[in-house]
């Protein structure tokens, strides 16, 4: 006998349910070591794997081992930072939203950048290019390819920096070149005050599609040179908010777009990870196991009222993953059998997929036996005379004369077939060298059948008991 394998709801809720929090685990711990050290172990785990499948015991052995060690020393020796990261503000952070500050977008570090430098007087020239290629009117330059940040930037133009008298050319997220020399510009109608950066400044804007950014050391004001246009800014947010408006395309590949887009992939690769693994556990393949567990019988919506079987146990023959029949157990399978229709005497009920509950990846190959045998029987009541079961003998010289019971019929339910068969229901043993002290009183009613009650279920011994002849 075969039943084939079914993806339950529980399934799908239970893939689902992990799924999340392995990626809410990536979530809070992503970007420090600990997790380096975790998807080094999860390594480990995967080599494992691969050595058990190809047969290698010493290896698999040893790599278990050295995972087991490799969890406990994450724990210990980053337990500082395991803290911090569980640490949040309400539950709400931890289980939805990022615990970590959401990054600031690139133009939020240029114009942070910039007035950083103006409030320390430090001159610098900043060059955000757009669709055009820039490299043709740029010279001297030292490529440097790191990512944007406020510090960095302003670590370029840090007067001891060997690079700061020049442009830095940031592109997206990106520092791409340093120590770059611009060509000047030839405009008469720029203020007198200007210097050589702004004039470098107006000379690439005017040559090409690009935002340059000029930080003056000597009034620690930030101007912005577009085209043809030159703006000054009050604060960072103000020129934050023109980068954005001048440059969409670059504001589309900002930090935040690109956090989204990574969250969107762990939580991708989550769920492929724990479905491959639910499925590795509840693939059927060749392990065998057989298991003997208790049969019900369930009289629910039944017009029956007694059920008497002649088995009570059934013995079943398992196949799924080695790993999960191993710690299965006899509490974890139910086998029922439901009682609703058949007819007064024996009936045979053959067993089928719905009379048994298994855990999810367990399928059932075969069951001993396929059939069982259950007599059905509905409830009677009968009317039966009463005997007392007497014990022991009288005195020497006494004969009993005359004996009542009360009272001498009781009412008897159970089993119809068993009714017919019951003409006389006895009392306990009686002694009746305790009749010469009087009557008996409550004297207890033997049951005939665990399955039978009597009402009531004791009566009164009443004897008249006499001297007789010599």
């Amino acid at each position: 006998m075969f039943f084939p394998f079914e993806l339950r709801w529980q399934d799908i809720v239970d893939i689902l349910l992990n799924s999340y929090i392995l990626f809410r685990l990536y979530a809070v711990f992503r970007g420090t070591n600990a997790f380096r050290v975790f998807l080094g172990i999860m390594g480990l785990l995967l080599v494992q794997r691969i050595a058990v499948a190809a047969g290698l015991i010493l290896t698999s052995w040893a790599v278990q081992g050295i995972t087991a060690v490799a969890a406990l020393i994450v724990v210990v020796v980053f337990r500082n930072e395991i803290r911090s990261a569980l640490q949040a503000r309400n539950l709400k952070t931890f289980f939805w939203g990022s615990p970590r500050p959401l990054l600031r977008t690139p133009h939020a570090c240029v114009a942070e950048a910039a007035f950083g430098l103006a409030e320390k007087r430090i001159g610098a020239l900043i060059v955000l290019p757009g669709g055009s290629d820039v490299h043709l009117e740029l010279q001297g330059s030292l490529r440097i390819d790191c990512r944007l940040s406020r510090e960095m930037l302003m670590s370029v133009f840090w007067p001891d920096n060997p690079v700061h008298d020049g442009a830095a050319v940031v592109r997206g997220d990106r520092i791409e070149e340093v120590s770059a020399v611009l060509p000047l510009s030839q405009r008469d109608d720029l203020p007198s005050y200007y210097g050589m950066r702004h004039r470098a400044a107006a000379g690439i804007a005017g040559a090409a599609d690009v935002i340059a950014i000029v930080v003056s050391e000597e009034r620690g004001t930030v101007s912005a040179f577009y085209g043809e246009e030159v703006r000054t800014f009050a604060d960072a947010g103000a020129l934050e908010r023109y980068l954005e408006r001048t440059r969409p395309a670059a504001a589309a590949v900002s930090a935040g777009r690109r956090e989204t887009l990574t969250m969107a992939v762990a939580g991708a690769v989550s769920l492929l990870f724990i479905t491959s693994v639910w499925f590795s556990f509840a693939r059927r393949d060749g392990t065998l196991v057989t298991m003997e567990i208790p049969l019900e019988y369930v009289r629910r919506d039944s017009k029956f009222d007694y059920v008497d079987a002649d088995i009570d146990t059934v013995r079943l023959q398992l196949s799924g993953a080695a790993a999960l029949l191993k710690n299965i157990n006899a509490s974890q399978l139910k086998a029922r059998v439901e009682v609703k229709s058949g007819e007064v005497g024996e009936n045979v009920f053959r067993l089928a997929p719905d009379n048994f509950s298994l855990p999810p990846g367990v399928e059932l190959r075969k069951v001993t036996p396929e059939e069982v045998a259950v007599r059905l029987d509905i409830e009677a009541v009968r009317s039966v005379a009463v005997q007392v079961d007497w014990a022991g003998t009288l005195p020497p010289g006494l004969c009993i004369e005359s004996c009542e019971l009360r009272p001498a019929y009781v009412q008897v339910s159970g089993p119809s077939r068993r009714m017919d068969e019951l003409a006389t229901v006895y009392t306990e043993p009686v002694d009746v060298a305790a009749l010469p002290r009087g009557g008996i009183d409550d004297v207890r009613l033997v049951v005939p059948h665990p399955v039978m009650s009597i009402d009531p279920d004791t009566v009164d011994i009443a004897c008249a008991v006499q001297r007789g002849g010599r």
